[in-house]
């Protein structure tokens, strides 16, 4: 039994203004036109660079790690969400059961992007019974390029 950790990241690599995204497979680089959802593998990378810049930001995945990359809706929950529909509209919440739903098809290329982490913690990790307080659940992510 695992337990689910998410983590939704406004991915801003030297810009606000879009990125342009890639996965590396673990043999060459593919440039995903549309929003994905990724099982992480031993060996793939995902990267969020400036298309005007060197900045990136790279996510090694692993075998624990899943990742969502789509475009901000203010309708769906997330950074680029509004908190006030979450807190006030329990219908919105009760909705909300994985990142992967939002997936529709939208174009990531040189857009804004919201990347969830979907990170795995171990029954036998958790220090507390039912996951009362925090357990074990990592991602890496490597920032790259920058002059500052």
């Amino acid at each position: 039994m695992q337990y689910l950790h998410f983590t939704a990241l406004e991915v801003t690599p030297g810009t606000t203004e879009g990125v342009q995204t890639q996965v590396f497979d673990g043999d060459q680089w593919l440039t995903p036109e549309e929003e994905f959802y990724l099982e992480g593998e031993p060996g793939q990378k995902v990267r969020f660079s400036n298309p005007n810049g060197s900045e990136k930001i790279d996510v090694p995945m692993n075998r624990d790690l899943e990742l969502v990359v789509v475009q901000p809706n203010s309708n769906e929950i997330g950074p680029m969400g509004s908190q006030k529909t979450r807190s006030e509209d329990l219908e919105a919440e009760l909705q909300f059961y994985h990142p992967a739903q939002y997936v529709d098809g939208d174009s990531i290329q040189n857009h804004q992007v919201i990347a969830w982490l979907i990170m795995e913690g171990s029954v036998g990790e958790m220090p507390h019974p039912a996951g009362a307080t925090g357990y074990v659940a990592q991602a890496e992510l490597q920032v790259k390029d920058y002059d500052n």
